[in-house]
């Protein structure tokens, strides 16, 4: 589990700066390699930037409403491309095809506020087991 740890990255993106620097710091408590970005568009972005030949999962953490691009639509570009990223959103409220579009990408859905605590198993679990999906997990924990 350490090696997927060190080896995975986790991308962040959300609009407000507080809650950002707040998941980014917990995160790289928990000793993952973290890219901070405040968009959608930033995200797609940095997803196609990791290191070619990387090693370990990718996790993306997103809100869903942000500025640009949304993080349900950057998900959705995401994945087209990677079919092994795990994909977690987030937000305050959310619409019956964001959850049905969601469910289709085998993301999490975290209804903020929720518990941190929640997110750094939900990440933790997702870099231990690349076979896993982000809904399933979500699920049993």
């Amino acid at each position: 589990m350490v090696a997927a740890k060190e080896e995975g990255w986790v991308l962040l993106a959300e609009d407000d700066q507080a809650l950002r620097v707040l998941l980014s710091s917990l995160l790289r408590k928990d000793g993952h390699r973290v890219v901070e970005t405040s968009d959608g568009d930033q995200l797609v972005l940095a997803h196609a930037g990791l290191p070619a030949g990387r090693r370990g999962r990718t996790v993306v953490v997103s809100d869903l409403a942000m500025p640009n691009q949304g993080g349900l639509e950057a998900c959705e570009e995401i994945r087209a491309q990677d079919q092994s990223v795990g994909l977690v959103l987030m937000g305050a409220f959310s619409e019956v095809d964001d959850e049905e579009r969601a469910r289709a990408l085998k993301a999490a859905m975290l209804v903020k506020p929720f518990e941190l605590s929640r997110l750094r198993r939900l990440v933790r679990e997702l870099m231990a087991d690349p076979s896993a999906s982000a809904s399933a997990v979500l699920a049993r924990i």
